[in-house]
């Protein structure tokens, strides 16, 4: 909670916190100047109360208060399928294209002629999987297998830097039975964040150092679990249509015909 109030006509009581994303004082500034540009600007998303008084024909600020609270919560689920054939590599890309700058230039002589300019490398973020499968005799289906989450932070954007990324990996081999379910890996993490600005003395009253104090508790839970259901999908080849003539034709239908089978794999 943040709060100003007028004393008088040149002071001002209240108070004012870092922990926010935007300040209370900004929004007091324009009122006080009426400055309707600033003040579209200045005012903070939530529960905001303020006193005015009429004055000489003119509404005077008396005090403003600004209470917030905001919670969040999200669940993502990916389930990418990937088909390919027994030993051959696939892998499959489900995210973004990422641009990271890796280098400017801007001229400082004044030359003419010469534009800044600012050289950037994307890369890929999201979900990545890759998989190769070896089918055994018995059944039986080795898969080396690599995985990848990776999120952009958000807190990152204005970095002019470029944007920091939250990646997640896994890289392993493992022998699965046909249908089986296989789990890779997964991480489950807690963080937990409180911080409190307060004005020394006055924020320690029971109930009432409430007015003097300023508290931001974020918290954040992540579960990332890893999981793979190889299936492999049995194919069978169609036979050669055989020549047209009569004497072929005679020829092929005394022959036992065979289908050649061809495996491939299916990992979910």
């Amino acid at each position: 909670m943040q709060w100003q109030s007028a004393l008088g006509n040149n002071a001002v009581i209240g108070t004012n916190s870092s922990l926010n994303k935007t300040n209370i004082l900004a929004l007091t500034q324009a009122l006080a100047t009426r400055n309707a540009a600033g003040l579209a600007t200045s005012i903070q998303p939530g529960l905001n109360l303020g006193i005015a008084g009429k004055i000489g024909g003119q509404y005077i600020l008396g005090a403003i208060a600004n209470f917030f609270n905001s919670d969040g919560d999200a669940n993502v689920l990916s389930t990418p399928n990937l088909l390919t054939l027994d030993n051959e590599e696939a892998k499959i890309i489900i995210g973004q294209n990422v641009p990271f700058p890796t280098g400017s230039y801007a001229s400082t002589s004044g030359s003419v002629g010469v534009n800044p300019f600012t050289t950037v490398e994307r890369k890929d973020v999201g979900l990545t999987l890759r998989v190769r499968p070896t089918i055994n005799e018995n059944g039986t289906v080795r898969m080396t297998i690599f995985q990848e989450t990776s999120t952009v932070d958000q807190n990152s954007l204005s970095n002019p830097n470029g944007p920091t990324t939250n990646k997640r990996s896994i890289e392993s081999s493992v022998l699965v039975e046909d249908g089986g379910l296989v789990m890779l890996g997964g991480l489950l993490s807690d963080t937990y964040n409180n911080n409190i600005e307060k004005v020394p003395l006055a924020g320690d009253i029971p109930v009432l150092g409430n007015l003097f104090k300023n508290e931001n508790r974020t918290r954040s839970k992540s579960n990332l679990m890893m999981f793979l259901r190889p299936a492999v999908c049995a194919t069978a080849l169609r036979p050669r249509p055989s020549p047209t003539t009569a004497t072929t034709r005679s020829a092929a239908s005394s022959c036992r015909r065979s289908r050649t089978p061809t495996t491939s794999c299916c990992a979910a």
